[in-house]
């Protein structure tokens, strides 16, 4: 019976569905060989980004990507970071994604001395130009950083009158952080 169907449709010049596409190959940084993603491509073409994107690439090089549950993993977080082609302000939600993604990897070569009490107790911070790094004794947690251009960070840092507050991705507050004197 479905072959008859089928045969019928294509005798009525219906032409057959196409072949699924595959779905793109697993990347940590732009590809600017084969670009699969607008944001490849716009990576690709712009100078700044080009020089963050390269920048991150050479800190994944130097050592393994922390790991935690308040650290985005680098596949989820460049898949992630390649929604910024839906934003109206494209190339400045990469620039901050990138920025967001090169702190935390810079911290986790050389961390940074964490001075600000925050609650749970036995976390520290340190206020840093790409956010709030988070630590557990020597152990890097995460970074928190301001939600900007269309960019929404893994953890985000909203101030409050007498702390800095550290909310996941899906909004729960999960540290509380005092503001630097």
């Amino acid at each position: 019976m479905l072959s008859a169907l089928l045969a019928m449709l294509l005798w009525q010049g219906v032409p057959p569905l196409p072949a699924a596409v595959p779905p793109p190959v697993e990347q940590s940084s732009a590809d600017c060989e084969r670009p699969t993603y607008a944001s490849d491509h716009l990576v690709c073409g712009n100078a700044d980004l080009r020089r963050l994107d390269g920048e991150m690439v050479a800190l994944l090089a130097a050592g393994p990507t922390p790991a935690g549950p308040w650290i985005e993993p680098q596949a989820d977080w460049f898949r992630r970071s390649r929604t910024c082609a839906f934003s109206a302000r494209h190339a400045a939600c990469l620039d901050a994604a990138y920025r967001e993604r090169i702190g935390l990897l810079r911290a986790a070569r050389r961390p940074p001395p964490a001075d600000l009490a925050c609650r749970p107790s036995r976390l520290k911070a340190a206020l840093q130009p790409e956010g709030l790094l988070i630590r557990d004794g020597a152990n890097l947690v995460g970074i928190a950083a301001r939600a900007t251009d269309g960019w929404q960070p893994f953890l985000e840092l909203r101030a409050g009158k007498r702390d800095d507050r550290v909310h996941d991705r899906q909004g729960r507050l999960v540290a509380r952080c005092a503001k630097p004197s």
